[in-house]
């Protein structure tokens, strides 16, 4: 973080998608400490058969629920990562319903995923850290390290799409414009920018200080 420490481990985990975990990872998770999972996605990108540990709570709220049909003619490619800056303008309430979600927690870890864990999930990690004061640049790069770590996962699912978007020269222009507004927003968004798109969202003063001592094990100044 900025003036030195790091940010705790075992508070939030940041992921892909739990369901194609075995048993075993089942079992790794929960002895991590994990006891809540807040699922970003939509309801038709997820599995109706999964079976998770007993007594770990599961909340989902979708992004892809918020913008409407507009919104998303308006921007294209919709969604995130080529979004980001509108999406935190326009729909601060998503991010803020998810950290409602994490603040109100039991206690444990929380994993935040959506189905990579990429786009949607790494824009709320990038508002957290924003808000506990994580430099940009680590901030950059725990973004741009998701993007190879899906390789092996899109090649199982087929995602040629995905994959050409991450490998292929002839999408290196559109992969550097992603980047490139990724980097721009994390370096326009600091503590008080996080603040206030958190605030816009609907979340009080009180609420957003409990959400910086979920993150960083402080105690809350009010």
């Amino acid at each position: 973080m900025a003036g030195g420490g790091e940010t705790p481990p075992g508070r939030i985990v940041r992921g892909d998608s739990p369901e194609r975990l075995s048993p075993a990872g089942w079992e790794a998770l929960w002895g991590y400490g994990v006891r809540t999972i807040i699922d970003m996605r939509r309801v038709d990108e997820c599995a109706l058969d999964v079976v998770r540990p007993q007594g770990l709570d599961a909340y989902r709220v979708s992004w892809d629920d918020y913008p409407d049909q507009d919104w998303n003619d308006r921007h294209v490619p919709p969604g995130l990562p080529g979004s980001m800056r509108a999406f935190l303008r326009d729909y601060p309430v998503a991010i803020a319903d998810t950290a409602r979600l994490l603040t109100n927690a039991a206690p444990g870890a929380v994993l935040v995923h959506c189905a990579g864990g990429r786009d949607r999930t790494g824009l709320f990690a990038i508002v957290l850290g924003a808000l506990v004061g994580v430099e940009a640049q680590a901030l950059y790069d725990d973004y741009r390290h998701s993007l190879p770590r899906l390789i092996p996962l899109f090649r199982q699912l087929g995602r040629q799409d995905e994959i050409d978007f991450l490998e292929s020269e002839a999408q290196a222009e559109r992969r550097a414009q992603v980047l490139s507004e990724v980097r721009s927003v994390i370096d326009e968004l600091d503590t008080a920018m996080a603040r206030r798109v958190l605030l816009d969202g609907g979340l009080a003063e009180h609420e957003i200080d409990a959400l910086h001592a979920r993150i960083t094990g402080a105690p809350t100044t009010s």
